[in-house]
Protein backbone atom coordinates (compact mmCIF):
# COMPACT_ATOMS: atom_id res chain seq x y z
CA UNK A 1 0.00 0.00 0.00
CA UNK A 2 3.08 2.35 1.17
CA UNK A 3 4.26 1.98 -2.79
CA UNK A 4 0.92 2.54 -4.26
CA UNK A 5 0.28 5.80 -2.65
CA UNK A 6 3.89 6.93 -3.08
CA UNK A 7 3.39 6.21 -6.84
CA UNK A 8 0.00 7.94 -7.00
CA UNK A 9 1.58 11.02 -5.73
CA UNK A 10 4.48 11.12 -7.49
CA UNK A 11 2.25 10.84 -10.96
CA UNK A 12 -0.23 13.62 -9.87
CA UNK A 13 1.85 15.70 -7.65
CA UNK A 14 1.65 18.57 -10.57
CA UNK A 15 -2.52 18.04 -10.67
CA UNK A 16 -2.60 17.68 -6.50
CA UNK A 17 -2.09 22.08 -5.40
CA UNK A 18 -5.04 23.14 -8.78
CA UNK A 19 -7.01 20.45 -7.51
CA UNK A 20 -6.91 21.44 -3.68
CA UNK A 21 -6.87 24.84 -4.33
CA UNK A 22 -10.53 25.08 -7.10
CA UNK A 23 -12.26 23.77 -3.33
CA UNK A 24 -10.23 26.34 -0.96
CA UNK A 25 -8.67 23.62 1.07
CA UNK A 26 -6.16 26.14 2.69
CA UNK A 27 -8.58 29.23 3.17
CA UNK A 28 -10.89 26.33 4.87
CA UNK A 29 -8.54 25.07 6.89
CA UNK A 30 -7.25 28.20 8.33
CA UNK A 31 -10.99 29.14 9.10
CA UNK A 32 -11.31 25.73 11.04
CA UNK A 33 -8.04 26.52 13.21
CA UNK A 34 -9.44 29.26 13.94
CA UNK A 35 -12.65 28.21 14.87
CA UNK A 36 -11.30 25.10 16.97
CA UNK A 37 -8.92 27.53 19.11
CA UNK A 38 -5.05 27.67 18.39
CA UNK A 39 -2.58 26.32 20.43
CA UNK A 40 -0.90 29.15 22.61
CA UNK A 41 2.38 31.49 21.63
CA UNK A 42 5.15 28.60 21.80
CA UNK A 43 3.48 25.88 20.61
CA UNK A 44 5.27 23.08 19.09
CA UNK A 45 3.59 21.97 15.98
CA UNK A 46 3.12 18.82 13.56
CA UNK A 47 1.84 18.96 10.38
CA UNK A 48 1.20 14.86 10.09
CA UNK A 49 1.23 13.94 5.85
CA UNK A 50 2.14 17.39 4.60
CA UNK A 51 1.82 16.97 1.36
CA UNK A 52 2.96 20.50 -0.46
CA UNK A 53 2.72 22.52 2.43
CA UNK A 54 -0.63 23.83 2.09
CA UNK A 55 -1.86 22.96 5.96
CA UNK A 56 1.11 24.52 7.08
CA UNK A 57 0.03 27.91 5.38
CA UNK A 58 -3.15 27.86 6.61
CA UNK A 59 -1.61 27.40 10.20
CA UNK A 60 0.80 30.25 9.40
CA UNK A 61 -1.72 32.29 8.73
CA UNK A 62 -4.29 31.75 11.37
CA UNK A 63 -1.39 32.26 13.85
CA UNK A 64 -0.20 35.87 12.54
CA UNK A 65 -3.77 36.62 12.02
CA UNK A 66 -4.07 36.51 16.28
CA UNK A 67 -0.20 37.66 16.29
CA UNK A 68 0.79 34.17 17.89
CA UNK A 69 4.14 32.26 16.81
CA UNK A 70 4.85 28.81 16.75
CA UNK A 71 8.20 27.49 18.99
CA UNK A 72 8.51 24.97 16.31
CA UNK A 73 7.16 22.91 13.02
CA UNK A 74 7.97 19.73 11.87
CA UNK A 75 6.36 18.07 9.17
CA UNK A 76 6.27 14.59 7.23
CA UNK A 77 5.01 12.76 3.94
CA UNK A 78 5.12 9.59 2.50
CA UNK A 79 6.08 11.09 -0.62
CA UNK A 80 9.93 12.13 -1.85
CA UNK A 81 8.22 14.00 -4.67
CA UNK A 82 5.36 15.85 -2.28
CA UNK A 83 8.14 17.24 0.20
CA UNK A 84 10.22 19.03 -2.96
CA UNK A 85 7.04 20.43 -3.15
CA UNK A 86 6.30 21.48 0.51
CA UNK A 87 9.68 22.72 0.27
CA UNK A 88 9.48 24.73 -2.66
CA UNK A 89 6.32 26.37 -1.50
CA UNK A 90 8.07 27.48 2.18
CA UNK A 91 10.45 29.03 0.61
CA UNK A 92 8.43 31.39 -1.39
CA UNK A 93 6.10 31.58 1.62
CA UNK A 94 9.36 32.31 4.09
CA UNK A 95 8.05 35.71 5.17
CA UNK A 96 4.71 34.86 6.11
CA UNK A 97 6.09 31.73 7.77
CA UNK A 98 8.87 33.80 9.66
CA UNK A 99 5.66 36.19 11.28
CA UNK A 100 4.18 33.01 12.73
CA UNK A 101 8.00 31.51 13.84
CA UNK A 102 7.42 29.12 11.35
CA UNK A 103 10.38 29.69 8.96
CA UNK A 104 12.22 27.26 10.20
CA UNK A 105 10.70 24.22 9.65
CA UNK A 106 11.62 21.10 9.43
CA UNK A 107 10.47 18.23 7.23
CA UNK A 108 11.17 14.38 7.39
CA UNK A 109 10.10 11.48 4.82
CA UNK A 110 8.19 9.05 7.41
CA UNK A 111 5.20 6.54 7.02
CA UNK A 112 2.88 7.08 9.76
CA UNK A 113 2.61 2.97 10.75
CA UNK A 114 6.47 3.60 11.07
CA UNK A 115 7.53 6.94 13.19
CA UNK A 116 9.57 5.37 15.75
CA UNK A 117 11.92 4.31 12.83
CA UNK A 118 11.88 7.03 11.07
CA UNK A 119 11.67 10.16 12.62
CA UNK A 120 14.06 11.75 15.55
CA UNK A 121 13.08 10.79 18.97
CA UNK A 122 12.50 14.72 19.97
CA UNK A 123 9.65 14.39 17.31
CA UNK A 124 7.25 14.30 20.05
CA UNK A 125 5.27 16.57 22.78
CA UNK A 126 3.42 18.34 20.55
CA UNK A 127 0.36 20.73 21.27
CA UNK A 128 -1.27 20.28 18.24
CA UNK A 129 -0.70 17.76 15.35
CA UNK A 130 -2.83 18.14 11.78
CA UNK A 131 -3.31 15.61 9.83
CA UNK A 132 -5.37 16.30 6.91
CA UNK A 133 -6.39 14.27 4.10
CA UNK A 134 -3.70 11.56 4.64
CA UNK A 135 -5.53 8.78 6.99
CA UNK A 136 -8.04 7.79 4.34
CA UNK A 137 -4.61 6.39 2.25
CA UNK A 138 -4.49 3.96 5.24
CA UNK A 139 -5.90 0.47 4.29
CA UNK A 140 -9.21 0.81 6.57
CA UNK A 141 -7.61 -1.81 9.59
CA UNK A 142 -4.55 0.27 10.13
CA UNK A 143 -6.85 3.41 11.20
CA UNK A 144 -6.42 2.96 14.43
CA UNK A 145 -2.98 1.98 14.71
CA UNK A 146 -1.68 5.17 12.81
CA UNK A 147 -4.37 7.26 15.25
CA UNK A 148 -2.50 5.64 17.94
CA UNK A 149 0.76 6.80 16.82
CA UNK A 150 -0.14 9.91 16.61
CA UNK A 151 -1.62 10.45 19.60
CA UNK A 152 1.36 8.99 21.38
CA UNK A 153 3.24 12.20 19.97
CA UNK A 154 1.06 14.32 21.30
CA UNK A 155 1.85 16.56 25.00
CA UNK A 156 -0.71 16.15 28.08
CA UNK A 157 -3.32 18.46 26.66
CA UNK A 158 -2.36 18.70 23.19
CA UNK A 159 -4.95 18.37 20.27
CA UNK A 160 -5.20 16.12 17.15
CA UNK A 161 -6.78 17.82 14.58
CA UNK A 162 -7.56 15.74 11.78
CA UNK A 163 -9.84 16.01 7.97
CA UNK A 164 -10.54 12.67 6.23
CA UNK A 165 -13.12 12.35 3.25
CA UNK A 166 -16.48 11.18 3.73
CA UNK A 167 -17.48 7.89 3.01
CA UNK A 168 -20.50 9.28 0.40
CA UNK A 169 -18.10 11.29 -1.50
CA UNK A 170 -17.38 9.46 -4.73
CA UNK A 171 -15.61 11.82 -6.83
CA UNK A 172 -12.62 12.51 -4.45
CA UNK A 173 -12.69 8.83 -3.58
CA UNK A 174 -12.01 7.64 -7.04
CA UNK A 175 -9.74 10.19 -8.09
CA UNK A 176 -7.18 9.58 -5.25
CA UNK A 177 -8.08 5.89 -4.87
CA UNK A 178 -8.80 6.45 -0.83
CA UNK A 179 -10.85 5.10 1.79
CA UNK A 180 -13.76 6.97 2.81
CA UNK A 181 -15.28 7.03 6.41
CA UNK A 182 -19.05 8.11 8.42
CA UNK A 183 -18.35 10.17 11.45
CA UNK A 184 -19.06 7.44 14.04
CA UNK A 185 -15.91 5.67 12.44
CA UNK A 186 -13.56 7.80 12.79
CA UNK A 187 -14.95 8.80 16.30
CA UNK A 188 -14.14 5.51 17.53
CA UNK A 189 -11.01 4.96 15.93
CA UNK A 190 -10.07 8.15 18.32
CA UNK A 191 -11.26 6.87 21.03
CA UNK A 192 -9.41 3.34 20.78
CA UNK A 193 -6.28 5.78 20.21
CA UNK A 194 -7.10 6.98 23.64
CA UNK A 195 -8.09 10.33 22.93
CA UNK A 196 -10.62 12.32 24.82
CA UNK A 197 -12.96 15.34 24.02
CA UNK A 198 -13.58 14.22 20.75
CA UNK A 199 -15.52 17.16 18.16
CA UNK A 200 -17.01 17.06 15.24
CA UNK A 201 -16.21 20.17 13.59
CA UNK A 202 -17.60 22.31 10.52
CA UNK A 203 -16.34 24.45 7.96
CA UNK A 204 -18.24 27.86 8.24
CA UNK A 205 -20.35 29.19 5.93
CA UNK A 206 -17.65 31.28 4.46
CA UNK A 207 -16.26 27.78 2.99
CA UNK A 208 -19.34 25.15 3.63
CA UNK A 209 -19.25 23.40 0.47
CA UNK A 210 -16.07 21.34 1.90
CA UNK A 211 -18.69 19.78 4.29
CA UNK A 212 -19.83 17.73 1.54
CA UNK A 213 -16.66 15.66 0.93
CA UNK A 214 -14.89 16.22 4.65
CA UNK A 215 -15.15 15.34 8.20
CA UNK A 216 -12.88 17.73 10.49
CA UNK A 217 -12.70 16.48 14.01
CA UNK A 218 -10.67 17.39 17.00
CA UNK A 219 -9.50 15.47 19.81
CA UNK A 220 -7.34 16.11 22.83
CA UNK A 221 -4.69 13.58 24.52
CA UNK A 222 -4.93 13.22 28.54
CA UNK A 223 -2.54 11.73 30.30
CA UNK A 224 -2.44 8.59 28.41
CA UNK A 225 -0.71 5.05 29.79
CA UNK A 226 0.79 4.91 26.53
CA UNK A 227 2.94 7.44 27.22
Amino acid sequence: MTDEVQRLYTRRARSYVPYVQAFGHRQGLRAVLADAGLPGPGARILDAGCGTGLSILALAEAMSRRGMRARCIHAFDLTPVMLERCRATLERHRAMLHAAGMSGAELRQADVLRLGEQLPASWRGYDLIACVSMLEHLPRHQLRAALTALAQRLAVGGRLLIVVTRSTFYPTRWIWRCEGYRSGELRAALADAGLTGITVRRYPWTCAWLNVGNHVITAAADAMDSR
